[in-house]
Order: structure tokens, then sequence, then C-alpha cells
């Protein structure tokens, strides 16, 4: 996904989906739709720009997400989404050529299963360096219920007050990608910090903020593999495997088995080495 501008989400977007967008906005803004191609949107950017602080900011924010979903893995999101919902999308979908035309036009008319799809969006666009895979448990479905997902929660918000002294509230929340996929969103609260912003008013001011910072479990229940998304190295992740073990999956892991690759590479470095086919 390349870098954020306003500018290429308006270009990349057909008018039409955009007049409908700005007037579902209530912002009926002065252009000449039917006189412009799709890519000549400056007179749509200046119009965009000179709306109330507090419109163009909430705007922004659909355009950030739209710029997220309109990737591929993004597009698989929203199929993904509307199959789950029993109102499949994948038919709408296909009558758009434009990543960018086909995630407008489910922000327009699914906004039910638009939420899902802008998480797994982001989900997928985390760095995959934080990414760390444990192998070889059990198989079968995770407990879902709202029981299992509170324990979840104050265990690890327990682990990150004791070991980072943050952490202190937590929220975990569940959600099925597929059949055989099921994510656990944790969203903690980071060390309070003091900035400065512009304000609705547009008003320099110094506010004290609690960002929060996310761990995300990734449970295969047909194979057994759990990936999670966890800054901080294996000192984190793998108290954090084994509070998802203990709370969703109901298994206690042995801290000697670190879930390692199942395959080996080595013989591979012998000289004679066969791989008879």
């Amino acid at each position: 996904m390349g870098h954020y501008n306003p500018k290429t989400v308006l270009r990349q977007t057909s008018n039409h989906l955009l007049k409908e967008y700005f007037d579902s906005r209530g912002h009926a803004i002065a252009v000449a739709w039917e006189r412009i191609t799709d890519t000549q949107i400056q007179g749509v950017y200046e119009a965009y720009l000179g709306l109330p602080e507090a419109a163009r900011r909430a705007i922004e924010l659909d355009l950030r997400d739209i710029h997220a979903v309109a990737t591929e893995g993004g597009i698989l999101a929203l199929v993904e989404a509307g199959r789950r919902s029993g109102n499949p999308v994948a038919d709408d979908l296909a009558r758009s050529d434009s990543h960018y035309d086909k995630a407008m036009w489910v922000l327009l008319h699914r906004p039910d299963i638009w939420p899902d799809a802008v998480r797994f969006a982001h989900t997928d666009s985390l760095p995959s360096r934080y990414w760390e895979r444990r192998n070889s448990l059990p198989k079968g479905a995770p407990d879902t219920s709202d029981t299992a997902v509170a324990r979840l929660g104050q265990a690890v918000s327990g682990f990150f007050v004791q070991a980072e002294g943050r952490g202190r509230l937590c929220l975990v929340e569940h959600f099925s990608r597929n059949e055989t996929l099921d994510y656990y969103f944790a969203y903690l609260s980071d060390y309070p910090d003091t900035t400065v912003t512009w304000n609705d008013t547009e008003q320099l001011v110094r506010e004290k903020r609690q960002h929060a910072f996310e761990v995300v479990y990734a449970f295969d229940r047909s194979a057994g593999i759990l990936d999670i998304y966890a800054r901080g190295g294996r000192k984190v992740v793998r108290p954090l495997q084994e509070l998802f073990a203990d709370a969703i999956l109901g298994v206690t892991l042995d801290p000697g088995d670190q879930g390692g690759h199942p395959y080996r590479v080595e013989g591979l470095k012998h000289r004679g080495f066969a791989f008879p086919t």
C-alpha cells in the first residue's frame, strides 16, 4: 500500500461515486461533475479543503479507510465480510474495475460490513516483523464466549501492567474472518502523553492523550496455528501465547516447547544431499 494522499483517493475514485459520497454526507459541493473527467479532481479537492474543519476531518477519516481497503487484500476482506453477513457483495464489486471504486461502493451501500473490512485491511498491513507464529496447538473451535474474551483481556492487561507499567485499560474483541480463522483484537492503554494539536475551532492547544496499542491474535482452528502481532520480541510474545492458550483454548503450554518450525532444513547444507522426485 502506497503513501496516503487525499488527491490519490479522489483521483482513483469515479466521479459519480464521489458525488454520491459528498451528497450523502450533506456536502453538496459546487463542482460541475458533468463537465469534468474522473481524473480532473483539482476543483473537487479545493471544495473539500473549503469545508468546515469538523466536516473535513470526518471525510479525511473515510478517505484514509478507503485508501487502506483499496488493495488486493482489502477487497478480499470486503468479499469475506459480505459472505459472513449472509448478503454477499462479490457480484456488486465485480462491476467496478478500480479497487477505490469497490471500496467506496461498500462504504456507501454496505455500511454494515465496512468496519470489519477496514479492521482486517489494517491488520493485513501490520509490519510482518512483529508477527510470531506458534504451531502444534490443539485443533478445533476456540472459546469465543464473552466470558472467555473478558478472561483473555484481564490476563493480557495484567501481563503488561506487571511487565511494562502500561495496559491497565484493555478491551478485547473477537471476529471470525472465515470458517477457520478467528481473530482476537486487544486494545490496551499506552503511557499517557501530552501533545500539541489543532482542535475543531482551529485553535492550537496542548492536550493530554492516552493512546491505545494493540495485540492481535489470529488462530487457525483447522491447523492449530496461532499468529500473534505484538511488539517486544519473544519475551513478550511467549507469555502472550501462554495466556491465549489458557484463556481461549483451555490448555497449558509447556514453556520449554516454543512451537518451532514443523520442518528441518539443516540437511540442505550438506553437499551429498539428494532430493529424488
